[in-house]
């Protein structure tokens, strides 16, 4: 899945998620896992960009690892930001190598604003589509186990 100049937005309603490698040339790419149900197991997100904003929304209490770099701009893992020519950033949750469900994220942009926010999680409307609520054991991050670098060359 991907698009050439263009807004995608994988957003609306509930929806299955799987292993998936998209992009987009030019333009913004949204994708909100507040209202995905995640399959047992790891689920791959790989998210590329040329020019633009990758803007991916999760639930609080997701177990997610996650890997952001953009040669030329910013990048806002859960509040954790780095920015200016060659960012990184990478990010694991405290309970991610045990979860039942966990999604691995990686993102990289060539120039553009690469993010990660909590979106609006339902924890209604997981009970509804099959899944747990997730627990307050997992809820909020560790914010201790976010590393990056804002590095120029």
């Amino acid at each position: 899945t991907g698009a050439a100049m263009s807004n995608v937005q994988f957003r609306n309603g509930y929806w299955d998620t799987r292993d998936m490698d998209t992009g987009m040339g030019m333009g913004e790419l949204r994708l909100d896992l507040s209202r995905a149900r995640i399959p047992e197991g790891d689920t791959s997100l790989q998210i590329k960009g040329g020019m633009g904003k990758i803007e991916v929304m999760v639930p609080a209490g997701l177990n997610i690892t996650a890997q952001a770099e953009v040669l030329l701009g910013a990048i806002n893992l859960l509040g954790h930001k780095a920015d200016g020519i060659y960012s990184q950033l990478s990010f694991n949750s405290p309970y991610y190598t045990a979860a039942e469900r966990k999604v691995k994220l990686q993102m990289s942009l060539f120039m553009g604003e690469a993010s990660i926010i909590y979106g609006q999680g339902n924890a209604a409307g997981r009970r509804k589509h099959g899944q747990k609520a997730l627990s307050q054991r997992h809820q909020p991050y560790d914010m201790g186990r976010l590393r990056g670098t804002g590095r120029l060359l």
